[in-house]
């Protein structure tokens, strides 16, 4: 049996405390607080439905406008702390409002200039994710490696087109290798990347179970894993992934 795979990796580059600046910053224009909300929103969608721990939408959002703020050393706006106050069940609506409200206060800033906003909000989401995890050890955004991936690996091993080992360092998942072409292969998934958690959806008949099965790796047999990874051809599993660079990094 085969299954599809999710593989989260999302990238960008890291970035430190920004200094604030002297002075009220020029305002921007409509089209780019409109933009800067679109962007974010994909983003949340996107980590709300397919990061391993179910986080609501609203509170991605949260974090993300209060994390521009605190970058820049600025104080919420009364009347965006006012609104936080009350978040309670927002609509995409409120939401995407909120966002553009929080990128027009902070006016044009070199530091949220091209896509440096969105990063800001970005490193905030997974800052209060995964607080025990350096920068370089964090989830990264790439929007377009997460995706489900079709296709039956005949003979794959684990499932997903997957080869693992058990790593002595950190006793997680060591990948050893993936099937070229394999569901993990096209997730993006390399030799050496390391897999700390598994989630599963649905058992191996492809029936939603009553609550998501969420595991870490630490410890794991490879066998254990291989076992997860089975299921009916076009069911998903998804897993947490920390790219072999940044593991190396750390060491």
């Amino acid at each position: 049996m085969c299954r599809t795979l999710v593989a989260l990796f999302f990238v960008f580059t890291p970035i430190g405390t920004i200094a604030a600046l002297d002075g009220r910053p020029e305002p921007v224009d409509t089209k780019t607080a409109d933009k800067f909300a679109a962007d974010m929103l994909v983003f949340t969608k996107l980590v709300s439905e397919k990061y391993i721990k179910p986080v609501p939408e609203s509170q991605l959002t949260r974090w993300a406008v209060e994390g521009l703020f605190v970058s820049l050393n600025q104080p919420l706006p009364k009347e965006i702390a006012g609104r936080l106050e009350t978040w309670d069940k927002p609509t995409r609506e409120d939401m995407s409002k909120l966002l553009r409200d929080a990128r027009a206060h902070l006016g044009r800033r070199k530091e949220l200039e091209n896509d440096g906003a969105i990063e800001v909000g970005i490193f905030a989401v997974f800052a209060k994710l995964e607080p025990v995890l350096a920068p370089g050890e964090r989830s990264r955004y790439i929007s377009e490696a997460v995706k489900f991936n079709g296709g039956e690996q005949v003979g794959s091993p684990g499932g997903v087109g997957l080869s693992l080992k058990k790593d002595a360092a950190t006793g997680y998942l060591r990948v050893v290798t993936p099937v070229l072409d394999g569901p993990a292969y096209k997730s993006g998934i390399r030799a050496g990347d390391l897999v700390t958690l598994i989630r599963i959806d649905t058992d191996t008949d492809g029936k939603a179970l009553a609550e998501p099965l969420i595991v870490s790796t630490k410890g794991m047999p490879v066998e254990r894993a291989y076992e997860l990874f089975l299921g009916r051809y076009g069911t998903g599993v998804r897993l947490h992934v920390i790219p072999a660079q940044a593991s190396k990094e750390k060491k």
